[in-house]
């Protein structure tokens, strides 16, 4: 009799065995395949793809909200210890005590918390392992505390949403209802931007509301458009009317809510630009023990620092429960925050959410400009400024510009470089630009809509909303709206695509499509770059693979910010490091060859250059509009008309990330993929067979190379970098790259192909050879592509001169004799002996 297979094992030896120790008496106790996270997301900067996720083949609950244990089964035949890596691997990632590895005939049984492992000859009951956890713990069981720990999450089912914690949410709640009955007074959750930290406060609030531990809670933060946020999330969970939003408008506080939401300025007697009210001390309207839970969201931000004023507000409700939630880990800037609350109960970076598939990975893009790279020194003393002021003659360094000196097109030359990268990679991927101070945003928002109008009337892209808008503290309406904000947060809808800001969305604006990420200004605080960040990493999957978002771009315009984001114990490592330029802004690059002229000349493997003597800032973590004090810095702001046609990108090279996180060069990194290459094709020729055939090339590259880990588009980087040329066939790029055959442009590929298959490319009539030569132009225009036929090949401006598909197919002779010529083109283009 063969063995059982995993699954047979599973249903026919696993199962029972959990049935018969009351595992199976609900059906919330048993979860099938737990889905621990979703897989990494590999990004080459023009697609995504998904690692394997790792699932848990049980996760037994002890309640609904309680997950106690992982079991790990293998097939019938197999040594029940083979499961042991994983499920111990998993119990720990979960944050479970217990695991169990099974071949459904022996049972092996790990208390990761005694650090013990024992065979047994069956699963523990539900009420067993209980006993033991609480053991564990040390909780003495009180009816209260039993019901604050077991009690269930909030089911967002009602109101139509299917969220559920994550794991790390799951784990982080829990972890924080253990610390409140164990009377800690102090509770830190560390989440990285992006990771729900709202999503986690609710479930801990409704938790410890639910089960009458605590009846009034305080949530409190710096910004009206967190506050707004949260309070729309937690009103829908909790009773009518127990939810109170606090304005400073109120003439006192009601005293009879269960939640009330709020920024912290409010509360102490400031407006949210930090200017005093006339009314201080707000929260000494309430007693000091009314709150028995205060959850405090972006708690590095100041607000435990002991000369600020959150510090009196916390110490006045110092008898209530305080939780605080950040997204940085332990710095230097933010130290108060963990010297306060004590380490953070969970630790979930951005490392670990990108590399379990919940954050989206990102390509740095650095760029600068001739000015910002050697710097700008007036000819003559006679140089003015729009108000007549001479410029003082001295050298001008990045730090200068926008703050003593303002060159409108230096900025003019960043946002047609802007509107370049937006054409080459997503012409609709929302962006966000953070500037040096709200005039600075004006600017750039100005000219990346100058920029774009000049890519709408030539493309006649009819689009006829705003593509471009500031959004700064200067920008509200009457109502102290922000207008374009909603339009942009709208994940269905199209514009603004561009939105520029400096400081105001630094936090509170969770726009999961967000493509693009541009710092336009030197960030000296490492807490306010991974803010700032934070803005691109949520994942957005879409059923349009067009509005999907796996991945995203840093930009990072004239300044050193990334090398703040370089804490690979935090943030993981970019996919891809490119050093770029090569624009002048006389005319806008619209479209390559353009660019390709411009970009002539650089040699990519110089270093960039970089403004010498650039200070590094720090900060107390609180970021408003600072504008008064750049203006009055501001001295001089130079005319449009000042280096127009001078200011250019300057630079150009490339760095990646190899299978271990750390930075490879292009040679390292081509060397590496060539390894992953060759377990596909092991020689050129059984290369060669695969790509002459259309079906067999799709599939190779749609899904065996995401599979294999190859990055198609990075390679093709490499390579025109490397040889300053896009005119070549990906066949040959590949070629060359891995196996050192020699590459040809596609013109000289195709008339060498043409030399051998002389018939091929000659037609039955004038019409027929006219059509053939077209269809070569096509291929041989562009950039990379193989020969291949599709209905955007039929719709490039060459091939709709000759009418509609079925036009075509006439002129070929019928739709058999066109799959004829596409074939025949295809086996000639490709034929061995054209590189031979």
């Amino acid at each position: 009799m063969s063995s059982r297979s995993e699954a047979r094992t599973r249903k026919e030896l696993v199962d029972p065995k959990l049935k018969d120790a009351g595992w199976c008496d609900h059906d919330w106790q048993i979860e099938w395949e737990y889905q621990i996270t979703d897989g990494r997301i590999h990004f080459d900067g023009k697609t995504g793809r998904r690692g394997t996720p790792k699932k848990a083949d049980y996760l037994l609950r002890f309640k609904p909200a309680k997950a106690i244990a992982v079991v790990e089964a293998k097939r019938e035949s197999e040594s029940h210890l083979e499961g042991t890596t994983q499920a111990k691997e998993y119990a720990q990632k979960l944050g479970l005590w217990f695991a169990y590895a099974t071949n459904g005939i022996e049972i092996e049984f790990f208390d990761l918390k005694a650090n013990t492992q024992t065979s047994v000859k069956r699963f523990h009951t539900p009420d067993e392992l209980w006993k033991m956890w609480l053991t564990h713990s040390g909780i003495k069981p009180t009816k209260e505390k039993m019901t604050a720990l077991l009690q269930d999450f909030y089911d967002e089912s009602q109101i139509g949403k299917r969220r559920k914690p994550r794991y790390y949410q799951e784990l982080a709640v829990n972890r924080a209802v253990d610390a409140v009955v164990k009377d800690k007074k102090r509770i830190l959750i560390t989440q990285a931007t992006g990771t729900g930290k709202t999503f986690t406060s609710l479930q801990l609030v409704y938790k410890l509301w639910k089960s009458g531990v605590s009846k009034r809670i305080l949530f409190i933060v710096d910004r009206n458009l967190l506050a707004d946020q949260a309070f729309k999330d937690f009103d829908n969970a909790f009773d009518k009317d127990s939810c109170y939003r606090m304005s400073p408008d109120d003439d006192k506080f009601p005293q009879g809510r269960a939640v009330y939401f709020g920024i912290y300025q409010s509360l102490v007697g400031i407006d949210e630009e930090g200017n005093a009210t006339g009314r201080p001390d707000r929260y000494k309207e309430f007693d000091r023990d009314f709150f028995d839970l205060i959850v405090i969201d972006e708690a590095h931000r100041g607000g435990t620092n002991q000369e600020g004023s959150w510090f009196r507000l916390l110490e006045y409700f110092k008898s209530a429960v305080q939780v605080g939630l950040t997204a940085t880990p332990k710095r230097d800037e933010n130290n108060n925050t963990y010297s306060y609350f004590g380490d953070p109960i969970v630790n979930y970076s951005l490392k670990d959410g990108i590399e379990d598939g919940f954050l989206s990975p990102y390509i740095i893009k650095r760029v600068t400009s001739n000015i910002d790279a050697l710097g700008y020194r007036p000819e003559h003393t006679e140089i003015k400024d729009v108000a007549g002021r001479k410029l003082e003659v001295k050298d001008y360094l990045t730090p200068d510009f926008e703050r003593e000196l303002s060159i409108p097109q230096r900025t003019r030359a960043f946002a047609y470089h802007l509107l370049r990268h937006l054409w080459e990679t997503d012409i609709t991927g929302k962006t966000i630009v953070f500037c040096v101070d709200q005039k600075h945003a004006a600017d750039m928002a100005k000219y990346t809509q100058e920029a774009f109008n000049k890519y709408n009337e030539r493309y006649k892209l009819e689009f006829n909303h705003p593509f471009a808008v500031r959004i700064t503290g200067n920008d509200k309406d009457s109502n102290g709206k922000y207008p374009h904000l909603e339009d942009f947060k709208n994940l269905e809808g199209r514009y603004p695509v561009v939105v520029t800001t400096s400081k105001l969305l630094t936090t509170g604006v969770d726009v999961q499509s967000i493509k693009n990420v541009v710092v336009f200004r030197n960030v000296g605080s490492i807490v306010e770059f991974k803010q700032i960040i934070g803005r691109g990493t949520r994942v957005y999957p879409h059923p349009n693979k067009a509005k999907e978002k796996l991945g995203f771009f840093i930009l990072e315009y004239a300044n050193h910010s990334t090398q703040l984001f370089y804490d690979p114990q935090w943030d993981d490592e970019a996919v891809e490091v490119i050093d770029e330029g090569g624009i002048d802004v006389s005319e806008p690059p619209i479209d390559s060859t353009d660019a390709e002229a411009i970009s002539a000349g650089l040699n990519p493997d110089d270093p960039v250059p970089i403004a010498s003597n650039e200070e590094v800032g720090t900060s107390t973590g609180i970021f408003e509009e600072t504008d008064e004090e750049t203006i009055e810095q501001l001295r001089y702001r130079m005319s449009e008309d000042f280096m127009r046609g001078q200011v250019t990108m300057a630079a150009e090279s490339i760095s990646f990330t190899g299978p271990d996180g750390r930075p490879l060069t292009a040679d390292k990194f081509t060397v590496f993929q060539s390894e992953l290459f060759l377990k596909k094709f092991k020689d050129a020729q059984t290369f060669n067979q695969v790509w002459k055939d259309i079906k067999s090339r799709r599939h190779f590259l749609e899904t065996e190379a995401a599979e294999l880990g190859l990055q198609i588009h990075a390679l093709e980087n490499i390579f025109a970098s490397k040889y300053q040329i896009k005119e070549v066939d990906l066949y040959d790029v590949l070629s060359s790259m891995v196996y050192g055959n020699r590459f040809l442009t596609k013109f000289d590929r195709a008339e060498k192909a043409k030399t051998l298959s002389p018939t091929t490319f000659k037609g039955g009539d004038e019409k027929q050879n006219a059509l053939i030569q077209s269809m070569i132009r096509v291929y041989q225009d562009s950039h990379f592509d193989s020969f291949t036929v599709s209905k955007e090949f039929w719709q490039t401006a060459t091939m709709r001169q000759y009418g509609s598909f079925s036009d075509i197919q006439s002129i070929a002779g019928g739709p058999d004799n066109l799959q004829k010529i596409v074939s025949g083109i295809q086996n000639a283009l490709y034929d061995v002996r054209v590189v031979a």
